[in-house]
């Protein structure tokens, strides 16, 4: 592996086995709070996905999604807060954010922060989503709101992207701050209806129930982790990029998918409903899956050679008696799972299961169960 930034995330986080890759159906992240060990689950989430959903809906609730996730992820995290952390400590945290940043999302990052106005900024090459189409509301903008909003401990933080490369710029360039200080350097954020601080709360929904629920297990269908798949060079991982097939993915926390969902259950645009554009927008990146990847010959096996790898647990899907049928194992938990009914996975399935079987196939149904200990999900036509 000759790429640096891959070997930086590889000597820092992987060989401290922080971030595990290496687990047929888990993809995780590991870190002490207050001398408490915690393991939280990560996704593989393909980039034209969030590209595709971001052209669809409103850029406000684009934002909004992006900075629910960012604030809640990190303050899961337990990261330490302007506030309340020495400069020292704050400034190294940053420094070692921005390079996890740069080892899987971009090729390359540059960061600087004015601590007394609370300004931080960024500059980045081939950052994802927004240098392919050109927004970056949901990751650049929100995310990065959200996870300075907890950070700088002020929910009205705010992030203005200034550049991008998707709209032909060299590079990407972010500011973020207060909303008064943006405007004061004329710069405009996203209008955006508030975010909730308390939506995923670390010491009730990341606590016993969460760890019992996402334990490591081995699979009984699944045979893949992303890293075998990366040795075998089935997927490549240079830059800051890993790509299958020259489609990019990037690792996040599960509740990404969840925290999508639930925003979109309560979004209608243009007579549009939301969880239909959030199924439109699954199912056609599933197709294009599906186009890439003919090469399997069979659509089940694909997806239940694939999607382990990508830390969605142990996948089986079947066909009987003419009907398709996916069983997911083990996917990753959150008690936001008896609120939503994982439409963005049946819809990419379904896409997928067309694509092969050059016919129409919608994964309708769905039975949720947790009491194996662990979240298994059964989508059938």
């Amino acid at each position: 592996m000759k790429d640096e930034i891959a070997k930086w995330l590889v000597r820092n986080l992987l060989m401290r086995n922080q971030v595990r890759l290496d687990v047929p159906g888990f993809i995780t992240e590991e870190f002490t709070d207050k001398g408490r060990k915690l393991r939280i689950r990560n996704i593989l989430l393909p980039e034209t996905f969030i590209s595709d959903l971001e052209k669809k809906i409103d850029p406000s609730l684009s934002y909004k999604i992006g900075k629910q996730f960012g604030y809640s992820y990190t303050k899961l995290l337990g990261s330490p807060q302007i506030t309340s952390t020495n400069s020292t400590v704050f400034t190294s945290f940053l420094y070692f954010m921005v390079r996890y940043m740069e080892s899987v999302f971009a090729s390359e990052i540059s960061h600087s922060l004015d601590s007394q106005n609370r300004i931080f900024s960024l500059k980045m090459k081939d950052y994802i989503v927004c240098s392919k189409n050109g927004l970056g509301h949901l990751i650049t903008e929100g995310g990065a709101a959200g996870i300075f909003s907890y950070l700088f401990d002020d929910i009205d933080v705010e992030a203005v992207q200034t550049q991008c490369q998707g709209r032909g710029d060299v590079e990407c360039s972010l500011v973020v701050s207060s909303k008064e200080q943006l405007e004061k350097m004329g710069l405009k954020p996203l209008p955006h209806l508030e975010i909730k601080t308390d939506l995923i709360e670390k010491d009730s929904d990341y606590g016993t129930e969460y760890e019992r629920m996402n334990m490591l297990h081995p699979l009984k269908w699944g045979k893949n982790s992303f890293k075998n798949l990366w040795d075998s060079g089935f997927f490549s991982f240079e830059h800051g990029k890993m790509e299958y097939k020259k489609e990019r993915f990037f690792i996040c926390e599960a509740s990404l998918l969840y925290i999508i969902e639930n925003e979109l259950s309560q979004y209608d645009s243009k007579n549009q409903n939301g969880l239909s554009v959030l199924w439109d927008v699954s199912f056609e990146y599933g197709e294009h899956l599906g186009k890439l990847s003919l090469d399997m010959k069979d659509g089940c096996k694909f997806i239940t050679d694939f999607f382990p790898a990508l830390g969605y647990g142990d996948v089986m899907a079947s066909k009987s008696k003419g009907k398709y049928e996916v069983i997911i194992n083990y996917f990753p938990w959150l008690p936001l799972a008896r609120n939503i009914n994982f439409v963005s996975i049946r819809g990419m399935f379904s896409g997928i299961l067309t694509t092969f079987e050059n016919k129409k196939i919608e994964l309708q149904k769905i039975e949720k169960e947790e009491r194996n200990g662990y979240l298994t999900l059964i989508l059938s036509e």
